[in-house]
């Protein structure tokens, strides 16, 4: 298996704080096994209301000063079994389906073969539990791999857990991850077969880090766009102005400019929480609008923030408007031009952590 540069920079700087952990996994494996059968002894309703991080401070904006952490502990993921079950598969999914970087991953192997619709039950069923979106990545009998259809058709042997290690409301937390090994153990021990995955120490040490390096780049900016005399805009002038200028109003209320694979590269959004109304936006005003940019989620992002700069211009020379910050102040040249900067140094640290902004690991990490 070819490592990729993430996976190796993890694994070295992960070396230190796997042998600080090694001696007591065995301990701390019976302490997770206790601690789930009091969870699964209380009610459930209390799992994931007993210890609650404070959530990172994701989606800052570019027109503060940004200050990702120069020191930091980088993810480390070993693979390690809980349980002492040896397990021979013939092949692996792709780490598009699966990927152990960002997620926790837990291979099963059953004896005997489980219905899709026994899998989605627990799906549904663990759903309750956990604040993560919980998949199911099965083999089929041609030995393709494949997400569980949502109809829950077929019968499989061979298939694979994913629960996302960190997402834009934090890290899995411990309680999770105990109620989701004890779940996935019970569920093995059903299809009469084994599963194995990393030690819970070291999977909550990768989450919390991946999560660190997440929030140190996780931006948004935003453009403002408001009349120069304090006045409000016509909808439907900005409507007109919005669509002569590629954008498309969409159903949860934002404009988007897509590109021509009609993938969103920024967004347009009422400068209020009102999304627009396209029913109502022929006797509507508004105060002003705000142009979007999801740094993460989009590569190329600073000819993206040019783009972006350039439409809001269009726009705000239509509606005698002019481009201003959060505190109202006006966005001159060189401020932009920083931004542009900021944008472009984010994208190139993702880049050389193995994120690249727009890749496939960036958009399931940013949802």
């Amino acid at each position: 298996m070819i490592i990729s540069d993430l996976q190796l920079n993890l694994i070295v700087a992960g070396a230190a704080a796997v042998a600080a952990v090694w001696g007591y996994n065995l301990w701390q494996e019976r302490k997770y096994r206790q601690a789930a059968e009091k969870i699964f002894r209380e009610s459930q309703a209390d799992v994931l209301l007993k210890k609650q991080e404070p959530e990172p401070e994701y989606g800052r904006d570019l027109t503060a000063d940004v200050h990702p952490d120069d020191e930091r502990m980088e993810p480390v993921f070993v693979e390690t079994d809980v349980e002492p079950i040896v397990l021979s598969h013939k092949s692996e999914p792709d780490e598009a389906l699966a990927d152990p970087t960002i997620e926790f991953v837990v291979p099963f192997r059953f004896e005997q073969v489980v219905s899709g619709q026994r899998l989605l039950e627990f799906i549904t069923i663990q759903s309750g539990r956990l604040a993560k979106r919980l998949q199911w990545i099965v083999c089929d009998d041609s030995g393709t791999w494949k997400v569980l259809d949502e109809d829950g058709s077929g019968f499989y042997r061979n298939l694979r857990a994913t629960l996302p290690l960190a997402d834009r409301q934090g890290a899995i937390g411990e309680d999770e991850l105990v109620v989701f090994i004890a779940a996935a153990q019970a569920l093995a021990r059903e299809g009469g077969g084994g599963l194995e995955f990393a030690a819970a120490d070291e999977c909550l040490a990768h989450a919390r880090a991946l999560d660190d390096l997440c929030a140190s780049v996780d931006v948004q900016v935003a453009v403002h766009v408001i009349h120069r005399s304090g006045d409000s805009f016509a909808c439907t002038k900005l409507l007109g102005l919005a669509e002569a200028s590629g954008l498309k109003l969409a159903a949860d209320g934002s404009f988007y400019f897509v590109d021509e694979a009609g993938t969103p590269l920024f967004s347009l959004a009422n400068h209020g929480a009102a999304p627009f109304n396209p029913e109502e936006m022929q006797n509507t005003t508004t105060q002003g609008v705000t142009f979007w940019l999801d740094v993460p989620r989009v590569s190329e992002g600073a000819q993206i923030f040019d783009r972006l700069v350039a439409v809001a211009r269009q726009l705000a020379r239509g509606l005698d408007g002019v481009l201003v910050d959060d505190q109202h102040h006006p966005l001159a040249d060189n401020v932009l031009s920083g931004i542009r900067t900021k944008v472009a140094e984010i994208q190139t640290t993702m880049a050389q952590s193995g994120l690249p902004a727009g890749g496939r690991r960036a958009l399931r990490l940013f949802v």
